[in-house]
């Protein structure tokens, strides 16, 4: 019968420690310096035990960041490529094509280049350019939100306007990029209220609509509160549908690229919907609406 053993990771994703589930004792640790070049490898236990734990210390692939480490070679694998941490480089070069997308960078020429020169506050799962792969997230998320807003016109028998169209787009453009450093639902909530304010500045710079103070609050916040609610369910979806994955198997692999765009679909799905649930809510619970006006137990009506 097989040993389970779990990972103990740092703030960067590192694998520093590893630990037998079954009798609760430390299997042994690693040490990474910032390029991710091992630095030591402890193998904890007594002479009997010392062994076995070496063993899989060294036959554990997750190190670094959790990325997969060659160690016949001494790369570590990012998905698309390989990174050698002794001279901080890829072996080859990013997609020419990447050279359009981050030249106004610095040293966007350098295809070579991991993280910018900088692997303390970024990582690179996929092997892409940085940059490049919030470009993508960010489109997912603007395609997954628009075909949200679409279906759920269709469900309710109504055409959203272009402006609600455009807040969507750039509502799930912002959170999509923002899913790479918040979780999902503080994501599609901070891309609601981006999506929504856009809608509104388009709303008032054509004249489509006017708004008074407290109809852009009630705007912000239905729109924020709906998204939180839909993301955690459109997160739930995600997870059913989208395959298991290793947190070293990348930023834009099949999982990932599945769990932004239901979240966004389901987010802008539902936001749809706004105007006929919450903001009904609203006015239930300010105690107005149309018809009339609820004073105490009274309800009074404007004739």
């Amino acid at each position: 019968m097989g040993v389970d053993y779990k990972f103990e990771r740092n703030i960067l994703g590192s694998v520093v420690a590893i630990w037998n589930m079954q009798t609760g004792a430390l299997v042994g640790r690693y040490g990474f310096d910032a390029w991710g070049n091992q630095v030591y490898m402890e193998v904890a236990g007594g002479l009997a035990q010392y062994v076995v734990n070496r063993a899989v210390m060294e036959f554990n692939p997750f190190r670094w960041k959790g990325y997969y480490f060659d160690s016949v070679t001494g790369f570590y694998y990012l998905q698309s490529r390989y990174y050698d941490p002794v001279i901080g480089r890829f072996i080859n070069a990013d997609d020419p094509r990447m050279l359009f997308s981050e030249a106004m960078m610095p040293m966007g020429a350098n295809l070579f280049m991991y993280c910018y020169n900088n692997p303390v506050m970024f990582r690179d799962d996929s092997g892409y350019g940085f940059f490049t792969s919030l470009l993508i997230l960010g489109v997912i998320g603007a395609l997954a939100a628009v075909g949200g807003r679409a279906a759920g016109d269709i469900m309710r028998g109504e055409i959203s306007s272009w402006q609600e169209y455009v807040g969507a787009a750039i509502g799930g453009f912002a959170g999509g990029i923002l899913t790479k450093f918040m979780g999902p639902m503080a994501a599609a909530m901070s891309g609601a209220f981006i999506g929504t304010t856009t809608e509104i500045l388009l709303n008032v710079t054509t004249g489509a609509r006017s708004y008074t103070t407290g109809q852009v609050f009630r705007e912000l916040l239905t729109s924020v509160i709906i998204a939180g609610i839909v993301a955690g369910t459109g997160q739930i979806v995600g997870n059913l549908f989208a395959p298991s994955v290793l947190p070293a198997q990348g930023l834009l692999n099949q999982a990932t690229r599945q769990r932004v765009f239901f979240i966004f679909f389901f987010s802008e799905f539902g936001a749809a919907f706004k105007d006929s649930i919450l903001e009904e809510g609203f006015d239930i619970f300010l105690g107005n609406n149309a018809s009339g006006v609820n004073i105490g137990l009274r309800r009074y009506y404007v004739v």
